[in-house]
């Protein structure tokens, strides 16, 4: 079944596009998700091929909406479940953290 685990809009330590009222953020949060997402797609060239699919998705809020990165994957696949948590926990902190990082061995435990 397919499952998502919602990501940040952008990397952990950079600015983003703010939800507000009055203003047109909309398409700036689209432009700063997607480039994100592309991001994502750079840095674990890997999640294709094991079954992770990042995409932008759009959420309510009290003033309108707010776009998210997504990671789906097939919760009855172990290993894609896994990755998808890990990658969870290494987003990009910058917006050059774009280096390719090796597909992790999450079959085992960590220290």
């Amino acid at each position: 079944m397919r499952a998502r685990t919602t990501l940040s809009s952008s990397p952990l330590f950079e600015d983003c596009v703010q939800v507000r009222t009055g203003t047109d953020y909309v398409d700036a949060m689209r432009e700063e998700c997607q480039r994100y997402v592309d991001l994502l797609g750079r840095r674990f060239p890997w999640a294709r091929e094991v079954g992770l699919r990042f995409r932008v998705e759009w959420f309510p809020h009290d003033f309108g909406i707010y776009a998210q990165a997504v990671v789906w994957y097939d919760d009855a696949d172990p290993l894609a479940e896994a990755l998808a948590m890990w990658v969870e926990d290494h987003e990009p902190e910058r917006w050059d953290d774009d280096q390719p990082v090796p597909q992790p061995d999450v079959t085992r435990e960590e220290d």
